[in-house]
């Protein structure tokens, strides 16, 4: 993919709401969007399956290849999440850990400014699901976390092993 369909796909990628002047990144056509809240019993398992092809692509860091399939699988974690709201605390995790490769797979992509949309975006749908959850709970404790690790990608090297350094830097226990 060149970078001018990069820009192409940034452009579709972000809605701007007039009245709020928020962005909304979307990675998932209308169609198969409405697809999901009707069939969200079926949602979670094409979330494992997106997710995990975009972990593999990332993996061979097939940036290109993997942001659809990690896009589209964040997306879907958000959908999942208004439809379940913290009923499935792995959402949580789930939006977590795509926001992070996302956000990576965007900045390998030279895609900055969208790459922190959407950590913007995925810490205010988590403070959305945090509303509903009584704050003296561990629950409320996770998600609150999480939400903090968004706001920092700069952390987020903790998380992502680096191409670099070699796989001999991960000792086995």
């Amino acid at each position: 993919m060149l970078k001018s369909q990069l820009k192409h796909i940034q452009c579709d990628a972000t809605h701007t709401d007039a009245q709020t002047q928020n962005k909304t990144i979307n990675f998932l056509c209308t169609h198969h969007r409405d697809w999901l809240y009707f069939n969200s019993h079926l949602g979670l398992d094409y979330l494992h399956q997106m997710q995990l092809k975009g972990e593999i692509l990332a993996e061979q860091q097939c940036w290109q290849e993997a942001l659809p399939q990690l896009g589209c699988a964040w997306e879907t974690s958000q959908i999942l999440l208004d439809i379940y709201g913290t009923e499935h605390l792995n959402l949580i995790t789930r939006l977590g850990c795509l926001t992070v490769l996302l956000h990576h797979c965007l900045e390998q992509l030279e895609q900055v400014e969208l790459a922190q949309q959407v950590c913007a975006q995925a810490s205010n749908k988590l403070l959305q699901a945090v509303a509903a959850v009584k704050p003296e709970t561990d629950e409320y404790a996770y998600i609150m976390q999480c939400i903090a690790h968004l706001r920092n990608p700069a952390q987020f090297s903790l998380y992502l092993m680096n191409s670099t350094s070699g796989i001999e830097q991960w000792p086995i226990h």
